[in-house]
């Protein structure tokens, strides 16, 4: 099996997987869906192309969550002023019709400083095609939400790994801040059999608008020492990269 590694890093982040309209959530670790539809916009996926959302939706996935972030809430308001000239300010509804005077409020939530290592595996040559995608994307990368761009690449030259996502993992450099923020556990996030995990409607069948469709997965958490776990220095020159 064949290994891609994306460093999802940045001062805000947003991985929805209930919520929508007024109240937006976040998971404390990227989403399924979140994770191909950024790998959709690097290689220029329509939003309503079934059949290539689909083959990314089938990869293995597992996060190693190498900061957690804190969870912050964005308190956004729209409408409920006045511009000068115009009067109040309304917000036009999807009808075409305008609110009262009154403004539309909502709540969004998001990951404060946080970082991830996400692990897909799959076929060689479809993971070597979204490799060089995410060198050089079609359209613009963001963390969830457009706002929420990411502080380091999230492309990386050797992300291309002929490992098992597991093995692939546990082969790439964890750097912490400082000796002050080694945690005494490492968290994983890996896919697993019903019984097993949490129910997640986050795999991705269609993006289009109108049409946006999820089906379930189930995820659990794993913990390890990082000490213990990580391979050294001299184990990691084991882990072959592919070209």
């Amino acid at each position: 099996m064949t290994t891609l590694l994306l460093r999802l890093s940045g001062p805000m982040q947003s991985w929805g997987v209930h919520s929508r309209y007024d109240e937006r959530d976040t998971a404390f670790e990227p989403s399924k869906s979140g994770v191909i539809g950024l790998l959709c916009a690097a290689a220029g996926i329509a939003r309503d192309d079934m059949g290539r959302i689909s083959e990314l939706a089938a990869l293995d996935m597992v996060v190693r969550v190498d900061r957690e972030g804190r969870l912050e809430k964005d308190y956004q308001t729209a409408g409920g002023g006045s511009w000068p000239g115009l009067g109040k300010y309304h917000v036009i509804r999807a009808d075409g019709s305008r609110s009262g005077p009154g403004c539309v409020t909502s709540n969004r939530y998001y990951l404060s400083d946080a970082e991830f290592l996400v692990a897909l595996g799959g076929p060689a040559h479809l993971l070597k095609g979204l490799h060089n995608a995410l060198a050089d994307p079609v359209w613009p990368l963001y963390l969830g939400r457009k706002g929420y761009v990411a502080s380091k690449p999230i492309w990386l030259r050797d992300g291309l790994v002929g490992k098992d996502p597991m093995s692939a993992l546990r082969c790439y450099p964890w750097e912490p801040r400082s000796e002050r923020s080694v945690p005494s556990q490492i968290r994983l996030v890996v896919e697993c059999d019903p019984e097993e995990g949490q129910r997640r409607m986050d795999v991705p069948i269609c993006y289009e608008q109108g049409r946006r469709s999820f089906a379930p997965r189930y995820v659990k958490n794993l913990w390890f020492d990082p000490a213990k776990w990580l391979l050294s220095a001299e184990e990691v020159g084991e882990c072959t990269c592919q070209d």
